[in-house]
């Protein structure tokens, strides 16, 4: 299978270099993240479960419509000039009441955090404080001062980062990695800082090419600064590795993204113990929709229905091994989009997703490039979360929606009297 995947992504490597002009581009980099990740697993790596031959099918069905659709269907056209964010007085003002609002909300999980990290410095207590199951069964906690904070924090970050590059200001790079580490002391976790590396990158090859000689003369000027702030996120990340089950970086990279397929074909060993043959079509695919509907009807006692989440945390929440030899390897969460789809749709789910998924983010990236800020860092958004797909399913939840509102907030002008915020 690692030759097809290999051909597979030299194939894609051409056929978007033709189109885009550029090798670094948004359909080769998801063919990398998945290939590589699908080639690591084919592996006999730690005594991982290897992948079926079913598994490997659904990914290539995924990637490969993926990739044709966003050919198809994105419109390569000269950019005259980038609109820069609208961020004068009024809007900063708007900027900043999120700001304030993110950390207000998460005040209680923050001092919750310091307070596990004074008395024990394990970042594994302090991510098992953060998913306790105090607080399963309260929804309304966990919706306003864990998701919506986070969520608000993420959009900011997409934000922050698109402003520094097209104001020339490092302080909303400041801003942006001061939000990253306040979603990982928070969280105990380390994907945020996965997050953030993957939203300068696509940051900059969304508006690389348009980018103006003022503002390349800021990054060549700033590039020390930059590369300083990469290294302080890797210092909690590294923290979290060394205490985490291998105490290996290298080990903890491996298992954790090919884990995910890994995984996957474990739910796909066990359909009985995951209920996956029991479709709820789109239900889970479309949860950012779904989820805030039924959580609405819950409060408004018009609907016993479980939510996406329920469904999700009651199966993939708990750990399983998936080690086929030697040390038992417990792995939870990270399924890969592919669980969704084949909850929602069986097996025409990975196509059926790959439409979707490569349809979306055409129609916002050909937004994007009408010079629309909200539509340039929605696109960045959808961009990082497709390229994540390979180990989780960003866009699951009303936390995604969140993202989306916090997104536009920082963008759109609202005038009301004789006031533009």
């Amino acid at each position: 299978m690692i030759s097809v995947y290999i051909f597979v992504s030299l194939v894609f490597l051409f056929l978007s270099k033709k189109k885009f002009g550029t090798i670094f581009n948004i359909v080769s980099i998801f063919t990398f993240s998945w290939t590589v990740v699908s080639c690591l697993a084919c592996l006999d790596m730690f005594g991982l479960r290897q992948p079926s031959f079913f598994v490997h099918c659904q990914i290539l069905i995924f990637t490969i419509n993926v990739n044709i659709v966003m050919l198809l269907s994105m419109k390569v056209n000269k950019q005259q000039d980038i609109q820069s964010p609208s961020i004068d007085r009024t809007l900063n003002l708007k900027v900043l009441t999120l700001q304030f609002l993110a950390i207000s909300l998460s005040s209680v999980l923050l001092l919750q955090a310091v307070k596990v990290l004074l008395s024990t410095g394990d970042f594994a207590v302090l991510r098992a404080s953060f998913y306790s199951i105090e607080y399963a069964d309260q929804h309304l906690f966990n919706l306003f001062c864990r998701q919506l904070p986070l969520a608000i924090m993420e959009g900011l970050i997409i934000f922050y980062t698109y402003s520094a590059f097209i104001q020339q200001k490092l302080k909303y790079l400041l801003l942006a990695c001061c939000n990253v580490l306040c979603v990982v002391l928070v969280s105990g976790g380390r994907y945020e800082i996965l997050f953030f590396v993957l939203v300068v990158i696509m940051t900059f090859i969304n508006n690389g090419g348009e980018m103006t000689k003022k503002t390349r003369i800021w990054i060549k000027k700033y590039k020390r600064w930059v590369i300083g702030l990469a290294l302080l996120l890797l210092v909690p990340g590294i923290i979290i590795t060394i205490q985490a089950r291998s105490g290996s970086v290298f080990n903890e990279l491996i298992i954790y993204s090919s884990g995910s397929l890994s995984f996957l074909d474990y739910i796909f060993s066990r359909p009985d113990l995951f209920e996956i043959d029991n479709r709820l079509y789109g239900y889970m695919t479309f949860s950012v929709i779904t989820e805030p509907v039924i959580l609405i009807l819950k409060q408004l006692g018009l609907t016993l229905a479980k939510t996406p989440s329920w469904y999700f945390n009651i199966h993939c929440q708990p750990f399983y091994n998936i080690a086929i030899n030697g040390n038992p390897l417990y792995f939870n969460n990270n399924t890969s989009i592919l669980y969704f789809l084949y909850y929602d749709f069986g097996r025409l789910g990975s196509l059926i997703g790959a439409w979707v998924m490569g349809g979306l983010i055409s129609y916002v990236y050909n937004k994007a490039k009408e010079t629309s800020t909200f539509f340039n860092v929605l696109y960045i958004y959808i961009a990082v979360g497709l390229l994540l797909t390979v180990m989780y399913y960003r866009f699951f939840g009303v936390k995604a929606l969140f993202v989306i509102l916090s997104l536009w907030l920082c963008c759109v002008r609202i005038k009301i009297g004789n006031k533009i915020l």
